[in-house]
């Protein structure tokens, strides 16, 4: 199920392919570059084209997005090379970078990203009220529209969120804790270190009756 704005992030956690850390750190490379047009522009969401080792590729760039390909990169950090960790490290440091020239509209688009993760959010969970078995099934693909929102949350502080969109995020939990089975985590377990239990409870277990 593809909501707007999520299609960038299909990739962001749930697959870990060979070679995927190249990849990621061309296409973070491509994004950073291009931080200080994106934040000039009213989009949240800006497809951008990337020459990769598996040739050109769209992905949806925003800052959840960033921040979703650099917990993955996180999780791999013993596959990295030197010079691998030190582009990771390179992209982090742009993005702090804008956050301190352009505080108001990396902000800005943040939360408004966090407003449009959350409508997305709201309508899977819509839609687990009359299918719980192919919620199921598609769970652990649209569980990334929760974690990008906590991601974020986390990245500009919660005390920068204002607080209707806090209380959205609460009132979504509770619905999904009602129905919720816990259980192992339900992406690689690679990935794991970077989305502990306590602050990630939605990737261990699934919806269910």
């Amino acid at each position: 199920m593809m909501r707007e704005g999520t299609d960038g992030l299909m990739n962001g956690y749930t697959s870990i392919q060979p070679g995927q850390e190249n990849v990621d750190l061309v296409v973070l490379q491509a994004m950073a570059k291009r931080l200080d047009d994106y934040l000039s522009r009213d989009k949240v969401y800006q497809p951008i084209a990337v020459e990769t080792s598996r040739g050109t590729q769209w992905p949806t760039m925003s800052i959840g997005a960033m921040l979703a390909r650099l917990s993955r990169l996180h999780a791999l950090d013993d596959r990295l090379t030197p010079e691998q960790r030190r582009i990771r490290e390179q992209v982090e440091s742009e993005m702090e970078r804008a956050r301190r020239w352009y505080p108001d509209a990396y902000r800005a688009h943040a939360i408004r990203e966090i407003s449009s993760l959350l409508n997305s959010w709201r309508w899977f969970l819509d839609d687990c009220q009359t299918d719980i078995e192919k919620c199921a099934d598609t769970y652990p693909a649209e569980a990334r529209t929760r974690t990008t929102i906590q991601l974020l949350i986390d990245h500009i502080g919660s005390d920068q969120v204002p607080v209707e969109l806090l209380d959205q995020v609460w009132a979504l939990d509770g619905r999904l804790r009602r129905r919720f089975r816990e259980g192992d985590f339900i992406w690689p377990a690679e990935l794991a270190a970077v989305f502990p239990k306590d602050r990630f409870w939605w990737l261990y277990g699934t919806p269910a009756m």
